[in-house]
C-alpha cells in the first residue's frame, strides 16, 4: 500500500510539473508572438512613412531640385558652397557670389555675380594635372608635375581639337609658364617689385591646386574695365560709368599696368573667398579646350561674330558660353611667356579677324589700345 501511495503521489507530481512548463513555454510564445505583431506593425507605419517621403511626383521633384539649389540662385553666398546644376554637373560657388538667374547651367556658361555686380563664367576642368606632355594632350590637362612645382600645357588648336605644343614644359625658347620674361621683368622701370620668377611660380601653384581640388576655375565675363581706377569684369556698353582697359591707359599702362589692376581685384591677402590675377595661358587654353568639346569652333576666324568696338559687351554675337568678346574688342594678354623678352596674348580685336584660341608673343612695352586682358579667379 505504502509502495502505491507513493508512486501515486509521485506520479501526480511530475504531471503538475509538466503542466505548470507547458504553460510557461505558451506564456513566452504567445507574449514573443504578440511583440513581434506590434514589431511589425511599427515597421509597416515606418515603411510608409518612408515610401510617403520618396514617391514623389515630377513636380514635387522639380520643387525639391529647387529648394536644394536655392542657397545660391538670386541670393549672395555665405561660404564655398558645391552646386549641383539640372544636368549633374558641378561647380563651386565662392563665398560673397551668386548664381546669375538664367545662366544656371554649367554647360551654358554658369555666370555668378558678387555684391559690386562684376561677373566671373565657371570654367570646368576634369583634369589639372597630367604625367606628361602626350598625355596632356589626351586628357586636355593644364599643368604637369615637376618636383614640387607646376610647369603649364599650352595647346595649339584646329578646327578638330588642340595639341600641347611640344616642349612647353622643357624649353624656355619658346612658349611656356610660369616664368619671367627676363629682358624687361628685371627692370624696376616696368617692374617694381611686383613680382618676382618665384612669386610667380608659388602663384601658379596655388592656382593649379585650387583647379585640381575643385575641378575648375572662373574667367571673367567681360574684358577688364575699370571704374575709375577700380578693377572691374562689367559690360561696358550697358555700364557708361566703366571703361574697357587698355595697354595704353594709364592707369593700366602696358602689360605690368594691366597685371597689376587684375591683382588688385581680390589679392592673395584680402579676406575673400577668392584670389584673381591676368589670366594664365594654360587658363586660357583650359577654356578653349572646354569650348571645344561644347561644340564651339574656337579655332576658326567668324566675321560675323566679331565684336568691331572697343566696349566690352557691346556685340551679343561675340559670345561663347556666356564669355564676351574672344572674336574682337581687345586681345587679351596673359601671364604666358615666349623666350625672355615676350609675353602672349590670345583671341581677337574690334579690326582683326582673328579666332579665338589665337595667339601671338609680344613685347610687354606694348602700348596698344588694342590689347587688354581678363580677370582669373582661383577659389581658395
Amino acid at each position: 500500500m505504502f509502495f502505491k501511495k507513493f508512486k501515486k503521489s509521485e506520479r501526480g507530481s511530475i504531471t503538475i510539473f509538466v503542466l505548470s512548463t507547458m504553460l510557461l513555454v505558451i506564456g513566452v510564445v504567445f507574449v514573443s508572438y504578440f511583440s513581434m505583431m506590434n514589431k511589425s506593425a511599427s515597421q509597416a507605419v515606418e515603411l510608409n512613412k518612408i515610401q510617403g517621403e520618396y514617391n514623389q511626383t515630377d513636380s514635387d521633384m522639380a520643387q525639391i531640385y529647387e529648394e536644394s539649389k536655392s542657397f545660391a540662385v538670386g541670393e549672395i553666398s555665405e561660404k564655398n558652397e558645391e552646386y549641383t546644376d539640372v544636368d549633374g554637373n558641378v561647380a563651386i560657388i565662392p563665398a560673397g557670389f551668386k548664381i546669375v538667374s538664367g545662366n544656371e547651367k554649367i554647360n551654358d556658361g554658369l555666370v555668378i555675380q558678387d555684391e559690386d555686380e562684376n561677373e566671373f563664367v565657371w570654367i570646368p576642368v576634369e583634369i589639372a594635372v597630367a604625367n606628361t606632355e602626350e598625355n596632356g594632350t589626351n586628357n586636355k590637362a593644364m599643368a604637369i608635375k615637376d618636383g614640387n612645382n607646376y610647369k603649364g600645357l599650352l595647346y595649339d588648336f584646329s578646327e578638330s581639337g588642340s595639341t600641347v605644343i611640344s616642349g612647353c614644359t622643357t624649353s624656355t625658347d619658346s612658349y611656356h609658364e610660369p616664368d619671367i620674361a627676363s629682358d624687361y621683368d628685371n627692370d624696376t622701370s616696368y617692374n617694381n617689385g611686383s613680382f618676382t620668377k618665384d612669386s610667380l611660380q608659388q602663384e601658379y601653384n596655388k592656382m593649379i591646386e585650387s583647379v585640381e581640388k575643385y575641378h575648375g576655375f572662373y574667367v571673367s565675363r567681360y574684358e577688364l574695365g575699370l571704374e575709375g581706377t577700380t578693377p572691374v569684369s562689367k559690360n561696358a556698353s550697358t555700364n557708361t560709368e566703366v571703361t574697357t582697359a587698355d595697354s595704353n591707359n594709364s592707369n593700366t599702362y602696358m602689360w605690368y599696368g594691366l597685371y597689376s589692376k587684375c591683382k588688385e581685384f581680390a589679392p592673395q591677402s584680402s579676406n575673400k573667398s577668392v584670389v584673381s590675377s591676368m589670366i594664365w595661358g594654360s587658363q586660357y587654353d583650359a577654356m578653349m579646350n572646354w569650348m571645344q568639346e561644347q561644340g564651339n569652333a574656337i579655332g576658326t576666324a567668324n566675321d560675323d561674330k566679331i565684336n568691331t568696338t572697343q566696349v566690352t559687351g557691346s556685340n551679343l554675337k561675340d559670345v561663347i558660353e556666356n564669355v564676351f568678346d574672344l572674336y574682337g574688342c581687345h586681345r587679351d594678354w596673359t601671364l604666358e611667356v615666349s623666350s625672355t623678352n615676350l609675353r602672349v596674348y590670345y583671341g581677337g580685336d574690334h579690326s582683326n579677324s582673328i579666332s579665338p584660341s589665337n595667339y601671338v608673343a609680344s613685347s610687354p612695352l606694348d602700348t596698344s589700345t588694342d590689347v587688354s586682358t581678363r580677370i582669373a579667379l582661383y577659389i581658395k
